[in-house]
């Protein structure tokens, strides 16, 4: 049950277990993309995946979100099915991730950044962005700047 089965070796050997199964599997929770190597990424293609799932929660993410993605296409037909999110403190930075990973062939999920220790809720900014980016209709049409000039215009 651990919410990276890429950091032990007991997590991918039942990755390789389930690739024998017929079953399709989805570990919700982000997988961390520094862990996966080539034959990591060999492993992940064989398996049947609702969605791959990864967190780009900063910039300093980015290649290796890049490389876990080219090497794992690398195995596999399919191209889409990349699901990464993205937690959403500064805006400027979670709009280059989101921009990176939408021409990366990913589907960026926003989160908010809630601070638990303040009791903080996030800002309305990070709120309207996430609705955003995780509103596919309008992810897919409208830019940020246009999207948050209406809501504020």
């Amino acid at each position: 049950m651990d919410n990276n089965i890429l950091a032990h070796p007991h997590g991918l050997s039942q990755l390789e277990e389930i690739a024998s199964l017929p079953v399709r599997i989805d570990c919700n929770q982000g997988m961390d993309a520094r862990l996966v190597t080539e034959e990591v990424a060999e492993l992940l293609s064989t398996v049947k995946w609702e969605k791959i799932r990864f967190s780009c929660d900063t910039s300093s993410q980015m290649p290796a979100i890049e490389t876990a993605v080219k090497s794992i296409r690398k195995y596999t037909k399919k191209k889409g099915n990349f699901f990464i999110y993205v937690l959403v403190k500064d805006i400027s930075d979670a709009l280059e991730r989101v921009l990176f990973l939408r021409a990366l062939g990913c589907d960026p999920f926003a989160q908010p950044y809630r601070d638990f220790s303040l009791n903080a809720k996030p800002t309305r900014e990070q709120r309207n962005f996430a609705r955003w980016v995780n509103h596919k209709a309008v992810f897919k049409t409208v830019s940020w700047d246009n999207y948050n000039r209406g809501i504020h215009g």
